[in-house]
């Protein structure tokens, strides 16, 4: 374990190293791409730690002093970050099913996709438990702490949906290869780039209500630094 941990923190602070050197958008952009590209959902543990990472430096310790402006750029940025990425064996025992919208959730009377294959196995049931358990008392909840489960639902989903809709050079579950525990790959050209393009233009204020953007955003800083000295 004390071996993991001084491996985990030397991970954690190479990563962080890297990311700096970078513009923010170049980093979001490229573990946004990396994180949705079907293959990687067998990578959901390493794919956390790097939103971790990058989400607890602050927007100053970013640069400019290397930028992402072509695929050559992205796959070289993410060969380095993958290099230095610790195993989680531990964590990453089992590969999700590779889904892209085939499965959806009905919510106000609207059937929405939603990203199905997940460390959570069996998230439509959470969904359908939280529809069970706090829609009822959407009074209350307004009434208490002026938040409405409802409406936190549906921007939940819409975002998901959106996303999904939104991507479409993605690979279909069908055609998707046998992938092992753990795995990750650079995603291909035509995905980094559709992807890229839905992230710069997607403008979430338009189907979510500010309440729920502020609820669930962080600014940049904000996030517990435990990560980066391997806590």
């Amino acid at each position: 374990m004390k071996d993991f941990d001084m491996v985990f923190d030397s991970s954690v602070k190479a990563i962080s190293k890297v990311f700096s050197k970078y513009s923010i958008q170049d980093v979001v952009i490229s573990l946004f791409a990396s994180n949705l590209w079907l293959p990687n959902i067998a990578s959901p543990i390493k794919h956390q730690l790097l939103l971790s990472i990058f989400a607890t430096l602050k927007p100053e310790e970013y640069s400019n002093s290397k930028v992402i402006t072509s695929y050559d750029d992205f796959k070289n940025f993410l060969q380095e970050i993958y290099s230095l990425l610790p195993s989680f064996e531990m964590l990453e025992d089992f590969v999700p099913e590779a889904d892209w919208g085939n499965v959806r959730f009905y919510h106000e009377e609207r059937i929405l996709k939603i990203f199905y294959g997940s460390e959570l196995s069996n998230v439509y049931d959470y969904l359908t438990l939280y529809q069970m358990l706090y829609l009822p008392f959407e009074d209350e909840y307004f009434r208490c702490a002026n938040r409405s489960p409802t409406e936190e639902l549906r921007c939940c989903l819409q975002l998901q949906d959106d996303i999904i809709s939104g991507i479409t050079c993605q690979l279909t579950s069908e055609s998707s290869r046998e992938i092992s525990p753990g795995y990750v790959e650079i995603p291909p050209q035509k995905f980094w780039e559709n992807a890229a393009k839905f992230y710069i233009s997607y403008k979430p204020q338009y189907n979510s209500t500010e309440s729920f953007l502020k609820n669930y955003s962080i600014q940049l800083g904000a996030w517990p630094n435990t990560v980066r000295h391997g806590v």
